[in-house]
């Protein structure tokens, strides 16, 4: 008999992978992004200052999306990882609209 303490064990299925896939490479994403704002790339350079943010906001971003991410590639904080990550693609996604980039 099975006890909920003792859940059954079972085999990952398509769809079960198919969220750790992506999963997989949106946490690589963002931590490629992380990477770019505390190397100070100069692509991550230009585009903080056309969006009007001041060059120091760039290390504070960085760790902020860093943190998010690997809060999320642990499957035990994943949930307030992707609420984070939600939060900050919505601020970038209102920086773009603010500033009237068009999307191409």
């Amino acid at each position: 008999m099975q006890t909920a303490a003792q859940p059954a064990a079972r085999k990952a299925g398509a769809m079960e992978w198919t969220g750790r896939i992506l999963s997989g490479l949106i946490a690589a994403w963002m931590l490629v992004g992380a990477a770019m704002d505390l190397t100070r790339n100069p692509v991550a350079v230009n585009g903080l200052r056309q969006a009007g943010y001041p060059d120091n906001a760039l290390l504070l971003i960085g760790v902020a999306v860093l943190i998010s991410a690997i809060l999320y590639a642990v499957p035990r904080t994943a949930i307030l990882g992707a609420v984070l990550l939600t939060g900050y693609m919505g601020g970038a996604v209102n920086t773009h609209v603010h500033a009237g980039n068009q999307v191409p």
